[in-house]
């Protein structure tokens, strides 16, 4: 039951439309010393060929991502992290991000206050939360109260299907998709686009 507000980002469900589902990941360069935390859950855009974190709740999404590695400047050992910790760079070429990037991937995210059964088909925006450095884990979530039929970073698909979930909950969980996805866009909504 989410009686409490813990937000830990976006987390892979399934594939949307009954697809087979791999989890398939795909990597993307990070620039070295890239001056922001990114982590597990965050939701990711793509910026001079680069990865980087959403800075706000129009932008238009890469995917979800779900870590990284390098080459540590002082040991040459590759490491292998949840999160990018900030300004790491790699001894050999970049820092390579692993982005769950497919537009008909659909997370479940836990909404900041309630949202009621009759909102399910809206969009919502993204809680842009700070994730943790001992667990690399997101602290995104998706903001409650009133949907939108107007474009927004997350569609709600469906409530979700954890146990003790009801729809009086205060901090409830939704299986959602990536509504501003740069792969997919043009199939919602139209929004003004102020970073790409």
């Amino acid at each position: 039951m989410a009686t409490s507000k813990n937000l830990n980002g976006l987390q892979p469900s399934r594939m949307r439309g009954g697809g087979y589902n791999t989890s398939g990941m795909n990597e993307y360069d990070i620039a070295n010393g890239n001056d922001v935390n990114i982590f597990q859950g965050d939701i990711v855009k793509i910026v001079g060929g680069a990865i980087q974190k959403v800075s706000a709740t129009g932008n238009l999404q890469a995917g979800v991502f779900m870590g990284v590695n390098w080459v540590d400047p002082t040991t040459k050992q590759p490491t292998f992290s949840n999160f990018y910790p900030a300004n790491t760079s790699s001894s050999t070429g970049k820092p390579k991000a692993l982005v769950l990037d497919d537009p008909n991937a659909t997370y479940m995210v836990q909404a900041t206050s309630t949202v009621t059964d009759a909102q399910i088909g809206l969009n919502f925006d993204v809680t842009l939360g700070s994730g943790s450095t001992i667990t690399g884990i997101s602290g995104f979530g998706m903001k409650g109260g009133a949907g939108d039929e107007a474009a927004k970073a997350l569609r709600v698909l469906r409530r979700s299907t954890f146990p003790g979930e009801t729809a009086t909950d205060g901090f409830p969980s939704f299986e959602v998709k990536l509504n501003l996805h740069r792969d997919d866009y043009g199939k919602g909504s139209v929004v003004s686009i102020t970073d790409l």
